[in-house]
């Protein structure tokens, strides 16, 4: 993708998945203030979710799995105060899964399995039923991050 999407400001929704598309994310996507939807899955973009990405406050919808991504999920994400979706499963993505996702408040589904994500999962998050936190564990062993049953335990942890 050119990294001139980014001058399309009246853009509402980019879906440009199973496309084969190769290469890292165009860093201008996060200039689309308007821009709903990012559909971008079941291609071969690597690298890491750019920084400006954070500042897309009208996303509804994020789907970047099955890609080459690597990197964390920056706490920033708590700023996509729009976001209905979220779907990174089937990447390369690692790092604690940021506590900061409990604060999106119109978050619905989110998919984040098929990583190497580790470390605590707060309460809150794990509530939400149709969330899958399988992750890849060191020695590539598909795992869940558990979810504690003791109700005064703020955190899940990976076993």
């Amino acid at each position: 993708m050119p990294e001139t999407i980014g001058n399309a400001a009246e853009l509402k929704s980019i879906e440009l998945h199973m496309n084969r598309l190769t290469g890292v994310l165009p860093t201008s996507i996060g200039n689309l203030s308007k821009l709903e939807t990012l559909s971008l899955f079941n291609d071969e973009i690597k690298g890491q979710i750019p920084s400006s990405y954070y500042q897309l406050t009208a996303l509804k919808t994020l789907l970047l799995n099955s890609n080459k991504l690597t990197g964390r999920l920056e706490s920033e994400v708590s700023n996509l105060a729009s976001l209905e979706t979220l779907s990174l499963f089937e990447n390369k993505m690692d790092g604690q899964v940021p506590f900061d996702l409990e604060k999106l408040s119109n978050l619905k589904e989110m998919n984040i399995s098929y990583n190497m994500f580790n470390g605590l999962v707060s309460r809150n998050l794990a509530k939400l039923d149709t969330l899958n936190m399988t992750m890849v564990n060191e020695q590539g062993v598909a795992t869940t991050l558990k979810v504690s049953i003791d109700k005064n335990s703020a955190f899940a942890a990976d076993e």
